[in-house]
């Protein structure tokens, strides 16, 4: 739970090894980022003028690298190189511009030059400390946040010597950063957290800061507890609606996210669909009754589950209706396409695309993300193979990009529109017929939603359904792998780095400054208004 506060006390801030030839050793795309961020985190710290100080802490040799030894296991190697270019080799030397920081310091921030592993020690800290009396509280312990590179080195050390002096330490884990992935993710989830508290942008974010906590209640039944905000107020954000003016769930999302009533929301768009509730049919399945010429295979779906594991395929239409008649849930059977647009390996594929919907004072906004998926089957497509790997796309393979054209599916980038217009048809339908709910004046509401489109040969797009509570996947923040869909992609991630093609941070963090911070300069695309 977190509550904005008009500016984030960052009195004291301490930013690690960020030179730029240390930097060099880092991937690009993730050096950028975390200068974006760090950069972010910098304007908080000086919004809070003139009550912060910023520390940057670098290494620093002379020119003949007397500090260290040749045998020294880390800085050892800069020295023999030194000495085997003839002095030609000067990384790290202070008087070189090879020392200079990635990101300016100010003319009234400090410069503490280490030529060690280890950080200044107590005094240093201490002296330095002392030229913003404010930073520390009435028992003069200050509170610190630290930044930067090397998360197994200089983070480390600096965090353990800051918890040295009985400082409060806090390390934002966007904003460091290792170039070997692994020692990042070991000091991050086990040693970070023993000295320091290790937390998310967000808390730091244009002032965001938490809020404090109370027993809310307990869930005997499953042995579970849950907090709320003290005294039960209404703060910013947090993940109960009734206690939030932010809320990240859509009244009414049901509409469309439940595939039965979805199909009663926009039946024209969407591949015939039969709804069977409790083992009855209801309304008209087609024309002709239970006839076997409707296009198979058919995809049964129970109506309030997503994902592969809640689809089975069957091959005729009344061996689907009658597994579906044998339960008391509500379930959807749905037919194939007649004429798919294949790949050019003739597997099947379907489009996933992202969309923002936000409400706010009765006013809905519908926003697209310029990058989809084009899920793929691993198998060539046939009506006859009835296997889950053939009829049933799930995982992303490909990621599209708007106006790039897509060698591995030809009807790629022209069906973006299609996708557009379909979403927008069907949200502006549900909240025309009130389907969609607003939360009152005081409260925001928004939520990230996936849509799943086909295209058939002719270029016409079918809406086979949204999902809401959508799969994401964001390396940064250590989450859960909880589907076999998350360790693929935290495998991928692994072994490519910021090069995989799964990789939502940078979605889900342009949706925080969409909404937080109210940015019109969001890669979210406006793409429909609506009012009831």
């Amino acid at each position: 739970m977190t509550q904005r506060i008009a500016a984030y006390p960052i009195k004291l801030l301490v930013v690690c090894d960020l030179q730029t030839v240390a930097l060099n050793s880092l991937p690009k795309t993730s050096r950028l980022a975390l200068l974006d961020f760090i950069r972010m985190v910098l304007l908080i710290a000086r919004a809070n003028t003139p009550s912060y100080h910023v520390i940057w802490n670098g290494l620093a040799f002379s020119s003949d690298y007397i500090e260290i030894s040749e045998s020294h296991k880390v800085f050892g190697a800069l020295k023999r190189m030194n000495r085997m270019t003839s002095g030609a080799s000067r990384f790290f030397v202070k008087v070189e511009d090879a020392t200079n920081f990635a990101l300016l310091p100010d003319a009234n921030d400090s410069i503490l030059w280490r030529s060690s592993l280890m950080p200044p020690n107590k005094e240093e800290w201490k002296s330095i400390s002392r030229k913003n009396n404010s930073a520390d509280d009435s028992n003069g312990i200050y509170e610190v946040t630290v930044v930067g590179i090397r998360t197994s080195q200089s983070i480390l050390s600096t965090v353990q010597s800051l918890c040295d002096l009985g400082w409060k330490v806090t390390v934002i884990e966007e904003c460091i950063l290792d170039d070997n992935e692994e020692r990042h993710k070991a000091a991050v989830t086990h040693l970070l957290p023993i000295y320091a508290d290790v937390q998310h942008l967000l808390m730091f974010h244009e002032g965001w800061a938490k809020y404090p906590l109370q027993p809310w209640y307990s869930d005997t039944f499953n042995g579970k507890s849950y907090t709320c905000p003290l005294g039960k107020r209404i703060i910013d954000f947090c993940d109960e609606p009734q206690f939030s003016e932010y809320c990240m769930y859509i009244k009414g999302r049901e509409w469309l996210d439940e595939k039965d009533k979805l199909w009663e929301l926009v039946p024209e768009i969407m591949p015939r669909t039969y709804v069977i509730d409790k083992g009855s049919i209801s309304g008209e399945i087609n024309e002709n009754g239970l006839s076997e010429t409707a296009n198979g295979p058919f995809f049964l779906k129970e109506c309030m589950k997503n994902g592969g594991k809640a689809v089975q395929v069957y091959g005729t239409l009344t061996n689907a209706l009658d597994m579906a008649k044998k339960s008391n849930s509500t379930f959807v059977v749905q037919e194939h396409l007649a004429s798919p647009m294949l790949t050019a390996l003739n597997q099947k594929c379907h489009i996933k695309s992202y969309f923002l919907l936000v409400e706010d004072a009765g006013t809905w906004e519908l926003r697209m993300y310029p990058e989809a998926f084009l899920s793929v089957s691993p198998n060539t497509w046939t009506t006859t193979d009835l296997s889950t790997e053939t009829q049933i796309t799930v995982k992303r393979t490909r990621r599209l990009y708007k106006n790039q054209d897509c060698d591995l599916w030809p009807g790629w980038p022209s069906s973006y529109s299609t996708v557009r217009d379909l979403v927008v048809q069907t949200v502006e339908r549900a909240v025309t017929k009130a389907k969609l709910g607003t939360r009152g004046q005081s409260t925001r509401q928004f939520e990230i939603f996936s849509a799943d489109v086909m295209v058939d040969t002719s270029g016409r797009g079918w809406l086979i359904e949204c999902n809401f509570g959508c799969v994401l996947f964001d390396p940064k923040i250590g989450q859960p792998l909880t589907t076999i869909g998350l360790q693929t992609y935290q495998k991928m991630f692994e072994s490519q780095g910021d090069t995989c093609e799964v990789n939502d941070h940078a979605m889900i963090a342009e949706t925080v400054k969409l909404v937080f911070d109210q940015s019109r300069t969001s890669k979210w695309e406006l793409v429909g208004t609506f009012s009831q």
